[in-house]
This record gives C-alpha cells, sequence and structure tokens, in this order.
C-alpha cells in the first residue's frame, strides 16, 4: 500500500491536524481526504468558532510508493572503531524508493465528520472525585478541498534509507 505524509502547514487561525490518514484522492484540480484528528472551524449549524467554511489552507503531501524502485547491500567502513584504531566492515542495505511531494494552496469547502473518536483519560479532580477529560477531541472526518494553486511540485524523486544488516568483525586477542 502506498504511503501518504499529509500535513496542513500552521496559520493564525488554526488548521487540521491529522493522527491518521484513512484515504487521499486528488486530480490535480479537487480532492478529498479521509483523516482522524481534528479541524475547529464551525459547520453550518455551528457558532462555536470564529473560522467557517470556506478557508484556504496549505496543504503538503508526500507520497511514497509501497514498492522500493532498487534494493542493494554493500560492504561499508563502520563509523565505530574497534580496539586497534580501525575501522571495521559491516554490511549495509539500502533502499531507494520514489516520492511525490506536492505543496497546494487549497480552499476547504465542505467537511462530513463521520465518527467521533475522542479518548477520555480518567484524572482526580479537586474533590478527591474521579472525572473523566477529553484532551485532544478528535473525529473521523472527510473534507473536500478545491486547488488554488500548486506551489511546489516535485515528482519521481528518489528517496534512500539505509540500515546496518551485519555487526562489526571484532578480533579478540588471546593471551
Amino acid at each position: 500500500m502506498d504511503k501518504y505524509d499529509i500535513e496542513f502547514c500552521p496559520s493564525v487561525d488554526g488548521r487540521p491536524y491529522i493522527q491518521t490518514v484513512y484515504d487521499y484522492t486528488c486530480d490535480g484540480e479537487r480532492g478529498s481526504l479521509e483523516f482522524n484528528g481534528y479541524y475547529y472551524v464551525d459547520d453550518e449549524n455551528e457558532s462555536r468558532f470564529d473560522r467557517k467554511l470556506p478557508k484556504e489552507e496549505i496543504l503538503y503531501v508526500k507520497h511514497t510508493l509501497d514498492v522500493p524502485t532498487r534494493t542493494w547491500i554493500c560492504q561499508e567502513e563502520s563509523f565505530l572503531t574497534d580496539h586497534s584504531g580501525d575501522k571495521p566492515l559491516v554490511e549495509m542495505e539500502y533502499t531507494e524508493y520514489t516520492v511525490d511531494k506536492f505543496v497546494y494552496k487549497v480552499l476547504v469547502e465542505r467537511r462530513e465528520k463521520i465518527q467521533n473518536t475522542d479518548v477520555y483519560s480518567t484524572v482526580e479532580d479537586d474533590d478527591e472525585g474521579e472525572m473523566d477529560v477529553c484532551f485532544f477531541p478528535t473525529d473521523h472526518q472527510l473534507i473536500f478541498f478545491r486547488i488554488l494553486e500548486t506551489l511546489v511540485s516535485e515528482k519521481s524523486v528518489k528517496s534512500v534509507s539505509g540500515r546496518q544488516i551485519s555487526a562489526p568483525i571484532v578480533v579478540a586477542l588471546m593471551r
């Protein structure tokens, strides 16, 4: 499954906070984002906040293909030195992925709340009783947006990650 890292850039009057992305679609003109998190804007029938939809936001999208484009193994010097001051060889595995990065100026036009996903914690109150408190109210929700401007478009960028797959060979001196 392809991976999407999606964030909204901070703004003076709040922005959506995304805990989990469920679905993202965008055709270059319009799109939708289904996520769990919060977005402090008023729906049509609410008046809790001073922010109403439609609302302009800056949307950052990083799309990583699930299947690596290339994987290779090589031997390199360790960054650690052994007892003699030499740098032993270690095997490293590198994986290259294709990544698309976009930054859009969008107009969030509509939101649908699907399910409340608040998590409550039990805390003691001043009277030594207990009460349930929700520190971060969240909802499973779906927002619909229109792209006003593409600020950054980087297609097929290569992203490489590496990990050590063998321990350095350590030679013990026997006396």
